[in-house]
């Protein structure tokens, strides 16, 4: 996809008219706009921006206060390639997790919407320093190539939009704001269809080969549209990190009854069953091993699967939640509450790509371990660490979604996005 007005920029121009837009505030000359293939990438990017603050910085205090963060835009990219099904992936991550995001990629070869987070830190707001300026520069062009390898790949049809957070507070940067960019990732999404996915899980081919086929794609647009999500069963490979990544890699390009042997011979199993089976056994993964027909299953506490949902039919994320931990699980009995029914896909299926545990997965680990102790000691809670915080979140919204009066809160650039896309359709919250 090309940035500027000219044939055949090259990307180094690409970049600059980026950066232009990005640190002056000038766009390609006159009669051109940002991009030449259509309008749409440049309201995602004019909006987002528009309601930028550069006057705000995220710090821990302002996080906690359940601020949400200020994106700036520095970039959007999407596929050239003819969409041939109506479901888009939708994922976030961190500039540092692209690896992830290819093979994700790799693994669906229909729509895939990516919001792409860049931390940067300085101590002060306003303006940003040439050194973090360099960053941003960088972080423009490495995605720049990375789409650009994108759409040499058959298996792939991918659009990114980047944007950068400021920190003025270095501990903040724990605080990755997942459910905010799930949003921005949903917001980016142009099919009826959506996949709520994070970017270590790679997507079975039998969910590609049934929407390929026009009744079983139409049956399940039909199915969303009557309050009802489909979830997706999760897995998980074994042995080093290595290993295991290169068991999805395999595993997730076979069949429905090849992966049922490889549950029964150990080398595959449903995800988290060891460490929070709470998660995702409501699934009934018993019941998918044998059977051909899709399946209702009843809402459990704390179940949090990935799903296929209608983009405009279901609740958005809250982004009051942070860092790791509750995000998820909140969206999911917020579906519930609103009165979706949870049917399960009889074929399709998802991996889990095994990944190094991030800063952000640990700190929670050693928070939820001093709540823990001070829970059982009967000593005052922590609720300003990550863990603490969060499940004070999970908790005040459980109480509200039993009272019918749960909200969630979503950034005021999402909510004015969507009064402005063509492809949202004025649509509100």
């Amino acid at each position: 996809m090309q940035l500027c007005s000219s044939a055949s920029p090259s990307q180094a121009t690409a970049v600059l008219c980026l950066t232009a837009v990005l640190f002056s505030s000038l766009f390609c000359p006159s009669n051109a706009g940002l991009f030449n293939t259509a309008a749409e990438p440049e309201q995602l990017v004019q909006c987002i921006n528009d309601k930028h603050s550069p006057q705000q910085g995220t710090t821990w205090e302002n996080a906690m206060a359940d601020v949400p963060a200020s994106f700036r835009a520095a970039g959007v990219w999407w596929s050239a390639k003819p969409q041939q099904i109506p479901l888009t992936v939708v994922t976030q991550l961190s500039v540092n997790r692209l690896t992830q995001l290819w093979a994700q990629c790799k693994s669906w070869p229909g729509p895939l919407s990516a919001a792409v987070h860049l931390s940067i830190q300085q101590s002060q707001v306003g303006p940003l320093s040439l050194r973090n300026e360099q960053t941003v520069k960088k972080a423009v062009r490495s995605i720049l190539d990375f789409h650009a390898a994108s759409e040499k790949e058959p298996a792939c049809q991918l659009d990114i939009i980047l944007v950068y957070e400021l920190y003025t507070d270095k501990q903040a940067i724990l605080l990755y704001p997942v459910n905010q960019l799930r949003n921005l990732a949903r917001l980016q999404a142009r099919t009826e269809l959506i996949g709520l996915m994070d970017v270590d899980m790679l997507v079975s081919s039998k969910l590609t080969k049934s929407m390929l086929v026009p009744e079983v794609s139409a049956i399940m647009i039909d199915t969303c549209r009557k309050n009802t999500v489909y979830v997706i069963p999760a897995f998980e490979t074994y042995g080093t990190m290595q290993e295991a990544a290169d068991q999805a890699d395999k595993l997730v390009r076979q069949s429905k009854t090849f992966l049922v042997r490889s549950v029964a011979s150990r080398v595959i199993a449903p995800f988290d069953a060891r460490r929070f089976s709470l998660g995702h056994n409501t699934t009934n993964y018993k019941e998918w091993y044998s059977t051909e027909k899709q399946y209702e299953v009843s809402y459990s506490a704390r179940y949090e699967p990935w799903m296929v949902v209608n983009r405009k039919a279901v609740p958005w994320h809250d982004v009051r939640f942070r860092g790791y931990g509750q995000n998820k699980i909140v969206h999911v009995a917020h579906v519930n509450a609103s009165g979706f029914k949870f049917v399960v896909h009889p074929s399709a299926f998802i991996i889990h790509r095994a990944h190094e545990i991030t800063a952000a997965r640990t700190q929670l680990l050693m928070d939820k371990k001093v709540y823990d102790k001070a829970t059982r000691l009967k000593r005052q809670l922590p609720l300003d660490t990550v863990y603490g915080h969060s499940k004070l979140l999970w908790e005040s919204a459980k109480r509200d979604m039993d009272s019918g009066l749960f909200r969630p809160v979503v950034d005021p650039a999402t909510e004015y996005c969507l009064s402005r896309l063509s492809w949202w359709n004025a649509w509100s919250l």
